[in-house]
């Protein structure tokens, strides 16, 4: 009988071990989803503060013709914060330019960099004609930016 008891409650406990788990399995497979849907930082669920005053270093001094592009839409409240960010990267050196591509205006260049609207704001670092990088978000751009533009420099 005090077998029987162990055997029941052993059971018990893996049940509720296995339960647990799967729950929380679903949640994530459903969180993943959702924020896939969803802007993150227009709900509020990324980090609000935005770094300002770029520090440009010696930006007109890296040698390499460099262009900006951001993708960008009207509903998206991050898009803004974006465009000032590399509108002051790209004003403090003359081998810097930028673009704005806004959705209502040009959906067809969002398919031909593949950019999904779910990501945006999306900036796409092109150096001497070649796509350096592809950043999502508008959190901490100028320094993800100016990384990049660094790491091409010292590249050559």
């Amino acid at each position: 009988m005090v077998v029987m008891e162990r055997t029941g409650i052993l059971a018990l406990i893996v049940g509720i071990v296995l339960v647990a788990y799967g729950v929380h399995i679903g949640q994530s497979t459903e969180t993943e989803n959702i924020a896939s849907y969803i802007c993150l930082s227009c709900l509020g669920l990324t980090p609000s503060s935005y770094e300002t005053g770029v520090d440009k270093g010696d930006l007109e001094e890296i040698g390499h013709d460099t262009e900006l592009i951001v993708f960008s839409a009207e509903w998206c409240k991050a898009c803004p914060k974006a465009i000032a960010v590399v509108q002051e990267i790209s004003s403090s050196s003359s081998s810097i330019t930028y673009r704005v591509i806004k959705h209502e205006e040009n959906p067809e260049e969002f398919e031909s960099f593949g950019v999904d609207l779910n990501g945006l704001p999306v900036t796409v670092v092109i150096i001497d004609g070649e796509t350096a990088a592809v950043l999502d978000g508008a959190f901490k751009l100028d320094s993800r930016i100016l990384e990049v533009i660094e790491d091409a420099t010292e590249e050559g």
